[in-house]
């Protein structure tokens, strides 16, 4: 696949670039103090996430406990599966030398790749105290480039290939910033839960639905059960809880919560099976005290 020209290489900055990362910047302050959503759920062991949508788009802001090296690369996954539109999914790669966004047709036929710029995308970055913002605009070259119940995963590539955070993009409400939290968003398809650190007696839950390749519907009447361990170190994990997963026989909706209000603080293994085929999908959780 070739890749589009200029896609390797950061172009100079144009006066139209300028004022696109001017008002991302302005856009992410203004995010950090008031349009925040499940800003439970984005924590993590690196730092931590804030997203919302404004009038012209969604952002996130990622901030990382320590700073990066300039060959850190940035990695954003959304999954959209959203035949309608004709998007399955994206992947945008950020560096100090590289950006490219890679777009992936539901058809598979024609995948191609862009600048960021050429979607409309806005990209700031500081290695000196390692944030990460990015603006996606509701409206572009490629419509509805992100919507509601879209799938977003986060990956710092210098610290780990796993994604350091995921979650679901909210619907766009019209309350004023600050206001109350946030509008229900749709179940994932990620059986485990976005955030990987969680304060004793916060629930952890998750609602996902399980889609059917062939069909593109949700898979029905499949059984899904969790077990919870508690990670020991030289010694065998300490099994502690086994439950089964409900499905709502109409939705295909599974979901489940787990009280940690009696937890210790500690590392915990998380384990959600799913039918009889040893479909398994396993996350290391921690549980920390609250602070203060």
């Amino acid at each position: 696949m070739r890749r589009a020209a200029g896609a390797a290489r950061r172009p100079a900055k144009r006066p139209e670039m300028i004022r696109t990362r001017s008002i991302l910047i302005i856009g992410l302050i203004l995010l950090s103090v008031s349009l925040t959503c499940y800003p439970e759920l984005l924590r993590f062991h690196e730092g931590s996430a804030d997203c919302g949508w404004d009038g012209e788009g969604f952002l996130i802001a990622v901030r990382l406990n320590t700073p990066y090296d300039q060959a850190g690369t940035w990695v954003l996954t959304l999954i959209a599966d959203r035949f309608a539109d004709g998007i399955f999914a994206w992947q945008l790669h950020s560096s100090a030398s590289f950006e490219s966004v890679l777009v992936i047709p539901n058809d598979f036929l024609t995948i191609r790749n862009f600048l960021p710029e050429a979607l409309g995308i806005g990209i700031t970055r500081s290695e000196q105290v390692g944030t990460f913002g990015i603006r996606i605009p509701k409206e572009g070259p490629l419509p509805n480039l992100v919507a509601p119940g879209d799938e977003i995963r986060i990956h710092a590539l210098w610290i780990k290939s796993t994604p350091l955070v995921g979650f679901t993009v909210p619907e766009s409400g019209e309350a004023p910033a600050g206001g109350g939290g946030s509008a229900e968003s749709k179940p994932g398809t990620d059986p485990l839960p976005a955030g990987d650190v969680f304060t004793r007696g916060e629930m952890i839950e998750n609602s996902f639905v399980l889609i059917d390749p062939e069909t593109g519907e949700p898979r029905m009447y499949v059984a899904a059960s969790y077990s919870l361990l508690r990670m020991r170190e030289g010694e065998a994990d300490e099994f502690l809880r086994f439950a089964q997963i409900e499905q709502d026989p109409e939705t295909g909706v599974f979901s489940y919560e787990i009280d940690t209000t009696r937890l210790t603080p500690g590392k915990y293994r998380l384990i959600v099976a799913v039918g009889t085929k040893d479909e398994r999908y396993e996350k290391t959780l921690e549980i920390v005290d609250s602070e203060g």
